[in-house]
This record gives structure tokens, sequence and C-alpha cells, in this order.
């Protein structure tokens, strides 16, 4: 199974040459698509919503972008029948595959160079998919498996979110406490109801206290939190 929500903007000059970078967001769970209409993407909406406006910082001065709502179930990617994934090994299998179907239906961009950014929880994602092709390129250069050799150059992760912080006892409790937030986000599907769904986004982003335990900053682990104000701000 791939996941099979994406977008893909051209880059302003010179694409046929440009690099193509992927950008990936994190969560676990949050599109990619706030990656595209939210940071780095061509455009964004005005305050009302009735037009969009150019997004003068867009990569896409510089780069053609591609940006995948995955693991499958995030944003606008689906599956048919109960393929659910459950683990960083699960979605990097599966990204993998759809950057070989990609770049079948796609060749002209299997020949550029290749980046993967993205940032919070994609700092699991990044280095899995990086490795995955990298290991990939070598068997198929050695003509041990097939596919599309991918042209990666550089990985990148802005404030990214590693759960190896954490010790064993307070990974059990965080999942302890997921029955409660999906219960809280089953119901805020349920209603739309402003006060249920702030009630959710309360419970199930009280993981950040367990990174308040380890006093690292959200946004470089080499230095405490307290130098500056991390713990105040979502890590996306």
């Amino acid at each position: 199974m791939i996941p099979s929500g994406h977008r893909e903007a051209i880059a302003l000059k010179n694409p046929s040459s440009s690099p193509l970078t992927l950008w990936l967001n994190g969560g676990p769970g949050c599109s990619s698509m706030d990656g595209l209409f939210e940071e780095i993407g061509p455009c964004y909406t005005n305050n009302d919503g009735s037009n969009t406006l150019t997004n003068s910082n867009s990569w896409i001065s510089i780069s053609n972008l591609l940006f995948v709502d995955q693991p499958v179930g995030t944003g606008f990617s689906y599956t048919t029948g109960n393929y659910t994934v459950g683990s960083t090994e699960q979605s990097t299998a599966d990204l993998y595959t759809f950057l070989q179907l990609f770049f079948q239906r796609f060749p002209e961009y299997s020949k550029l160079d290749f980046h993967v950014f993205g940032e919070s929880y994609a700092g699991h994602y990044i280095p899995a998919i990086a490795k995955k092709i990298v290991d990939n390129n070598a068997l198929i250069n050695s003509n041990k498996s097939q596919g599309i050799t991918i042209n990666l150059k550089s990985i990148g992760m802005g404030n990214a979110i590693d759960g190896q912080l954490l010790s064993n006892s307070q990974i059990q409790e965080m999942r302890g406490e997921l029955a409660s937030c999906e219960g809280a986000l089953t119901l805020c599907n349920q209603t739309n109801s402003t006060s249920d769904c702030s009630n959710a986004e309360t419970i199930c982003l009280n993981y950040e206290s367990y990174f308040d335990a380890t006093g690292k900053s959200y946004y470089d682990i080499r230095a405490p939190s307290s130098t500056t104000n991390d713990l105040l701000n979502p890590p996306f």
C-alpha cells in the first residue's frame, strides 16, 4: 500500500534542471499540505479564504516541490480495506514504493538531484527514507534488485522530534493515554464542535509534558529548554 495524497509544484526557473525536493510534515498525522499552503509552497490563502496570494519565500524559486501525505491515512491519503501503518518501517516502505511509482510515471524527475526536507515528527521519517534510498540504490547498481536509482543529494530536518529522548516508562505512559486521545478525536469529528475539538487538542498534546521532562529544547536537543521559549509552543 502506498500514500496517495500528493501534490507537485514545478520550479519557476529551469524546471528541467532544477532539483526535486520532497517535503514531509510530521505529527505523526500532520498533512504535508501544511507545508504546501502555509510554509514553502507557491501560494497561500488570504484571511477570508476568498483568494490566493503569492508566497514570495516559496522554495519553488529554486526547486521543483513534491508534497506527500504519509503514512497512509494522513491528510488526503487513503486506502481501501483495513490496511494501517503502525511503524516507521512500514511508512518508509510505502513511501519508497510511492517514489518508485512516481518516477516511473514522471521519468523526467528521476534524472534530477533529489532532496528530502521536513519538520517535527518527520525527524523519524526522513533519516529512514534516506537510508532506504541509499541501500536500495546500492542493490540496484549491483544488479541485485530492480528499480530506479534516486539521486539523493541531501536531507534536512527542522525542529525534528525524536522519541529516543524519552524513557521506556514514559513511552508506555504515553501509549496508555492513546485511547483517550482517539476518543476525543472521534468526538471532534462527529460533532465538529469548537469545544470538542479544542478538548481533543488539549488531550492529544499532553505528550508535551513528557518532552518537558527531558529538559531539552524542542528545536535543538543539544540545548536546555530554559534557553529558549520552546515549552510554550507546540513543535509544529
